[in-house]
């Protein structure tokens, strides 16, 4: 009763994450890209941004996860969530979608997904520089996350731990954000944009 009751409340605020998710990551893709989405979940996100950028921007999409549900609106690839099972630098862009959080080894696949992108990384996650934050992200993951048994690790790094997280890959950032609005005004009332972090990193440079 309690995961239904959740689901019904955070379907309308997932889709606003989808949505600004979709309009965050866009502008940082090339015509005919190719893009892996790392731990990818139901593929919507992947759906929606391939809605966004339009049939003309011949963009090839592949989604990795632990478990395939089979029902993904994109072409899903399992994996162990440690080791990515392709070649260096297969694809343009690689996307890490609130998945570091979740990870055992956060450091260890923030590097896969740098090996295998050519020119982008793209991280959204969340963070704290307090402990009441610390308390509204936990609040947030759990709710988010137990209507669909996913493992909450309730380990979220603050900005300078998230830089130094991101520069020991090698890769520059290339554009960042430590707020990021995903929702609408009266969610942010409880969980404000300071919560998000968002970057960009560049492997070209």
């Amino acid at each position: 009763m309690l995961a239904k009751v959740l689901k019904a409340l955070h379907a309308p605020i997932y889709q606003s994450r989808i949505d600004a998710l979709t309009k965050l990551v866009i502008p940082f893709l090339r015509p005919g890209d190719s893009i892996l989405d790392i731990g990818c979940g139901n593929g919507v996100l992947g759906q929606s941004i391939l809605a966004g950028a339009g049939s003309d921007a011949g963009l090839k999409y592949v989604g990795a996860e632990r478990s395939r549900r089979f029902d993904e609106p994109i072409e899903v690839v399992e994996y162990d969530g440690q080791v990515l099972p392709f070649p260096g630098k297969e694809f343009d862009v690689a996307i890490l979608a609130d998945v570091l959080h979740h990870a055992d080894d956060p450091r260890g696949l923030l590097a896969e997904a740098c090996r295998v992108a050519r020119r982008h990384v793209i991280v959204k996650d969340h963070k704290c520089e307090s402990r009441i934050d610390y308390w509204l992200v936990c609040a947030m993951d759990w709710g988010a996350n137990h209507p669909h048994d996913v493992k909450c690790l309730y380990d979220y790094p603050s900005l300078a731990k998230w830089r130094e997280m991101v520069l020991e890959t090698g890769m520059s950032i290339a554009y960042e954000q430590d707020r990021v609005t995903l929702y609408a005004r009266a969610v942010h009332w409880v969980f404000p944009p300071r919560l998000q972090y968002f970057c960009v990193l560049d492997a070209e440079k």
